[in-house]
């Protein structure tokens, strides 16, 4: 069957973590030529553990449901999305909702406290910055109230000591707000996302937003192929594209009668992009809503299962500079989260900017996000806002259809992004 790659859904899926041996702060470990750190893993504590994993279930769930909701839509979009980053803005939205909005999220994600997700976020937040000298994963988060309004001090406090958000008032019911929120979208994300907000969108009371950047080298450079190749979209239609190969020794492959995949290191080996390959007579969506347990699961953890190698991996796949725009709240509401985006509930934690009107729940969700694939290496820019309104044996992997991939680090095993790749033009 030949297929097309329109449908990159691309999350930064939460975390699941793993305990490790070494501390965040210890400078033990192994040293590259140039002095940096290896890989210098970060050690969680049991409760941290389960948290990380109810976390990424979150993130999954937001993947797959924004890929349901766009072939609900159109089958062959791409999907394009940051797991990490919406559930940042989901984190800080529920820290201002009232008391029984959190004891009804908490109780869909399993978690046991407001303050224990906090810690968590800001911990884990902080070891990604710094998780491979390699590579930058920064994130950017904002808070905007009316400047007739006033806004709760203990939530100010909160986003600033645990999000580390910028807290800023402004006339958002006029051009002069949307200006100054535009003036801080294209700083953070460096312009990849051009304008933050349409000139003419105004917001009232209140406008959250979160951003992330991820820009990674390759571990080992890929190498641009010298003529473009074929890739077959969802469609059936075949389009000519720019394509890139290389060599991944020793590493890990696993294959069963649904797909195949494999992981591709970043920089000093703490973060990597996962790409699976649906077998024929399978597209992304379908694997998505088997649930396979084998999707999304770290390659060491199918070492022992049939179908897994430790070998060289030839791979060839497409270079890619692709965009999308949305609305998040059908696949937030899909995925379980409907009652935080209830515009009849005020936030009462936020003080009066998230009370007035009891219309203060975000009536859209917006996500936009930029990824860009070459021979170098990988940057993924992601924004979510609202307000009111070895062996000799190889493998050869060449992705010339349909598939899945994410980026995720390896100590925490936090997806930081994913994606399913139908169509490219």
């Amino acid at each position: 069957m030949k297929w097309l790659i329109k449908t990159v859904s691309i999350v930064l899926l939460g975390m699941g973590c793993f305990a490790c041996s070494s501390d965040e702060t210890s400078n033990e470990g192994p040293i590259n030529p140039k002095g940096e750190p290896v890989f210098s893993p970060l050690t969680l504590t049991p409760a941290e553990v389960k948290l990380g994993v109810d976390i990424r279930k979150v993130g999954i769930n937001l993947f797959q449901a924004q890929s349901e909701d766009n072939a609900n839509h159109d089958k062959n979009l791409n999907t394009l999305l940051s797991p990490w980053n919406q559930y940042m803005f989901l984190a800080m939205l529920m820290n201002g909702a009232n008391d029984s909005v959190q004891q009804v999220v908490m109780s869909q994600q399993g978690i046991s406290s407001m303050g224990e997700m906090n810690e968590y976020m800001k911990r884990v937040t902080e070891y990604l910055s710094r998780a491979d000298a390699r590579v930058s994963m920064s994130s950017f988060n904002s808070f905007w109230y009316d400047r007739n309004l006033s806004i709760d001090s203990n939530y100010e406090s909160l986003l600033r000591n645990f999000y580390n958000a910028e807290v800023y008032t402004a006339d958002l019911g006029s051009s002069e707000g949307t200006q100054a929120i535009n003036a801080w979208g294209n700083k953070v994300t460096k312009g990849y996302l051009e304008d933050f907000l349409p000139d003419m969108v105004y917001y009232r009371n209140y406008f959250l937003a979160s951003a992330m950047v991820f820009e990674g080298q390759w571990e080992k450079k890929f190498t641009r192929a010298t003529t473009e190749k074929q890739f077959h979209n969802l469609d059936g239609a075949t389009v000519t594209i720019p394509m890139m190969t290389g060599q991944l020794s020793n590493t890990y492959f696993f294959q069963n009668g649904k797909f195949s995949k494999t992981s591709i290191p970043y920089g000093n080996g703490a973060y990597s992009m996962t790409l699976i390959l649906p077998k024929e007579g399978y597209d992304p969506l379908a694997l998505l809503r088997d649930n396979d347990v084998a999707l999304f699961a770290d390659m060491e953890e199918l070492r022992d299962q049939e179908g897994f190698f430790d070998t060289d991996v030839y791979v060839t796949m497409p270079m890619m500079d692709l965009k999308a725009e949305g609305n998040s709240n059908n696949a937030f509401t899909r995925a379980g989260y409907g009652s935080l985006l209830d515009r009849h509930i005020p936030l009462e934690n936020m003080g009066e900017c998230g009370t007035t009107g009891h219309y203060s729940l975000p009536e859209i969700v917006i996500n936009r996000i930029h990824v860009i694939v070459n021979e170098e290496g990988t940057k993924v820019i992601s924004a979510t806002h609202s307000g009111d309104p070895t062996a000799n044996y190889h493998q050869s992997f060449i992705v010339d259809r349909p598939f899945i991939c994410y980026i995720s680090e390896k100590s925490t095993n936090a997806i930081v992004f994913a994606g399913v790749i139908n169509t490219l033009k």
